[in-house]
This record gives structure tokens, sequence and C-alpha cells, in this order.
């Protein structure tokens, strides 16, 4: 499961819809909307996105997390044009791990990447 569809079968849970209903109110087909909650599909077009957040009536906070979700679960990135032969390197050590990496193995990554950021802001 994805982040967009964990949170989009929340939000649908938590109006009370069935998937079919939601799917009816945005014109799409039901199986399109299991798909997007298991994480079998990337996340929908801006226009698809648009319709769920009319039909779900969502709230300011409610598309802002839709729409970082939305970021989260995209399934292909392209490469900046400029990373170095340790980044390719990281990068190709870091796909294979995918699906096993612990807890704790992930906040190291994450404070490692954010370091850079604390640099930052005291130089």
């Amino acid at each position: 499961m994805t982040p967009f569809g964990k949170y989009l079968e929340s939000l649908r849970r938590n109006r009370g819809l069935l998937q079919k209903q939601l799917a009816h109110s945005i014109g799409v087909n039901p199986c399109y909307v299991s798909a997007l909650e298991k994480g079998k599909k990337a996340p929908p077009t801006k226009q698809i996105i648009e319709k769920l957040i009319k039909s779900l009536n969502l709230t300011t906070n409610e598309q802002e997390k839709l729409w970082e979700c939305v970021e989260l679960s995209q399934f292909n990135r392209k490469l900046p044009p400029k990373i170095s032969l340790q980044e390719y390197s990281f990068i190709k050590d870091l796909w294979e791990q995918l699906g096993t990496i612990s807890e704790e193995q992930l906040i190291i990554m994450s404070t490692a990447l954010k370091l850079r950021e604390v640099t930052k802001t005291h130089n």
C-alpha cells in the first residue's frame, strides 16, 4: 500500500463511502479506486485528484496531505542530470535493499540526509 492509497482509503472510509460510490462520484471504475487504494496504480492525474477533492469535500489540511501523499507515492522518478558516480552507486545499493530496510537504518539515512540542511542554516 502506498501513502496515497492508505490516505485515500482512510478519507473514503471516514466519509462512509464504498469504493463504488466514490468511483461513481468521480467518474471512474470501482476497480480503479480499489487499485489506487491497494497501491497497484500510481496516483491519478491532477484532474482526478481535483475530482476527489471536490467529491470528498476535503478541508485545506486534507488537500495538502493528499498532495503530499501523491508526491510520496510516485512510482517513477527521474535522476537529476548532475549526480556523482558515488550517488549512482548509492542509488543502486538502496534500490537493491528496498523492502528490507530496518527502521533503524531508515533513521540513520534520514538523519544523514538532514545534516546538509543543518550545515546550510549554520553557514
